[in-house]
């Protein structure tokens, strides 16, 4: 719209895509590569493992997912890899909570797919993303999603991408919401996830988007 605001008549001309997905870097692995993500990570082999992944910033909601930790069984850890300005106050809510022993903070990395590999639920947890990689590399992965649904007040892509019937969606922007979610698809049967893997790389791959921008 901005686009054809500058040159009317534009609109017509312009195509719409998504991102594509590496699928040699995202996919559901077995069980043995979880494992030994797991160990090479320093993350603990046999507890259920949830996934933030983006920067650390209030618009993505890491606030809410800490909060949400807290409610979920204590067998439960969290996964917050990233940077950003909001580090210091996500520790303080960590230390405050008593969750130090519960969360892992790593630092950014360019070898992120790592981290959906090893985890078993991805959380998008903002309340503005006009798309938002992170959730077609879960989805890629066969990582099972929580995220906020419209309904909940937030601005996002999410149920545009046509994966609804995989992703458990919180109606609140609410920690309680949240963990309930979370916890529901930490259930998540290994069919459902192979399926959702599958469909999102036939979906979203970059051999499919480059279809999409030379057809």
């Amino acid at each position: 719209s901005q686009c054809n605001d500058l040159v009317p008549g534009l609109l017509p001309q312009i195509t719409v895509t998504k991102p594509g997905v590496d699928s040699d870097r995202f996919y559901l692995p077995s069980s043995n590569e979880r494992d030994a993500l797991r160990a090479n990570l320093s993350l603990p082999i046999e507890k259920p493992l949830i996934l933030f992944a983006g920067r650390f910033v209030y618009a993505k909601g890491v606030h809410v997912v800490i909060s949400a930790l807290e409610t979920l069984p204590e067998e439960c850890e969290l996964v917050l890899v990233g940077e950003g300005t909001a580090e210091r106050e996500y520790r303080e809510q960590i230390r405050s909570l008593n969750l130090d022993n519960r969360v892992h903070i790593c630092s950014a990395t360019k070898r992120v797919e790592d981290y959906f590999k090893a985890c078993d639920v991805f959380v998008m947890s903002s309340n503005y993303e006009p798309l938002g990689q992170t959730i077609l590399e879960a989805l890629a992965s066969g990582l099972p999603i929580a995220a906020f649904s419209e309904a909940a007040g937030v601005v996002t892509a999410t149920e545009e991408l046509g994966f609804n019937d995989y992703i458990a969606f919180a109606n609140r922007y609410d920690s309680g919401d949240l963990a309930q979610c979370i916890q529901r698809q930490l259930n998540m049967a290994e069919e459902k996830r192979r399926e959702q893997a599958e469909l999102a790389q036939q979906t979203y791959s970059w051999s499919k988007l480059l279809d999409q921008l030379v057809s």
